[in-house]
């Protein structure tokens, strides 16, 4: 019974091959871009917060600084 539920459900029309074939013809790089950028980001974010905190104090020094400050403060807070 479970094989007639599932009879088509891995069946491939020869039309859309060609999705399959995409994956493989990418460079190594564009796959790898997603975990390198979020390394890039996780890096960035501890080196900012941490190592060099003025920065981040010094941007909420200017007015937009503090406009942006104030918005993503009031928005995204938890009770």
């Amino acid at each position: 019974m479970v094989q007639i539920f599932f009879g088509n459900a891995l069946y491939l029309s020869p039309n859309n091959i060609s999705i399959i074939e995409a994956e493989f013809s990418l460079p190594l790089i564009i796959k790898l871009l997603p975990a390198l950028l979020s390394l890039l980001g996780a890096t960035l974010s501890l080196y900012l917060y941490h190592v060099n905190p003025e920065f981040i104090i010094s941007l909420t020094n200017t007015y937009l600084g503090r406009q942006i400050y104030t918005f993503l403060n009031g928005k995204y807070f938890l009770m």
